[in-house]
């Protein structure tokens, strides 16, 4: 048991190793985080919710494993289709065409929040979105 166990964590950490690396760089810089997140989050829910469902049904319906392994070895198949099929990203330069922002809105709310007029603050929301909705108007 304490074989397979430590055989599977290795398995493990040569899958979830590479893939903190991988999946942001198939993104802009400003949506990266998101979308690895959203990517990682979906293949869970897919492949920790569907495909153990469906499995079961196959199970269940058959009696036998064998269309069950014919499952899993589909979805391989199937991701590493994928895989191949994802771009290679190495000299790629994903700086989305901005460069540093001049100083906003949001410097100012910064400056004035370190001063001390600061001390009498009446509840005004101040916008600090990386200048976002200076850009809109």
């Amino acid at each position: 048991v304490t074989i397979a166990l430590v055989g599977g964590l290795f398995c493990f950490a040569m899958l979830y190793g590479p893939m903190g690396a991988f999946l942001p760089e198939l993104f802009r810089v400003r949506y990266r985080y998101s979308g690895a997140s959203v990517a990682y989050s979906a293949s869970g829910v897919v492949g920790g919710g569907i495909v153990p469902i469906v499995a079961t049904d196959l199970w269940a319906s058959t009696g036998s494993s064998v269309p069950v392994a014919a499952l899993l070895i589909v979805i391989a198949a199937l991701s590493l289709a994928c895989i191949l099929a994802l771009p290679e990203t190495r000299d790629h330069h994903f700086t989305d065409g901005a460069g540093p922002r001049p100083a906003g809105r949001g410097a100012a709310a910064a400056a004035f929040l370190a001063s001390d007029e600061a001390a009498y603050i009446n509840g005004v929301c101040l916008p600090v979105d990386g200048g976002l909705s200076a850009r809109a108007s």
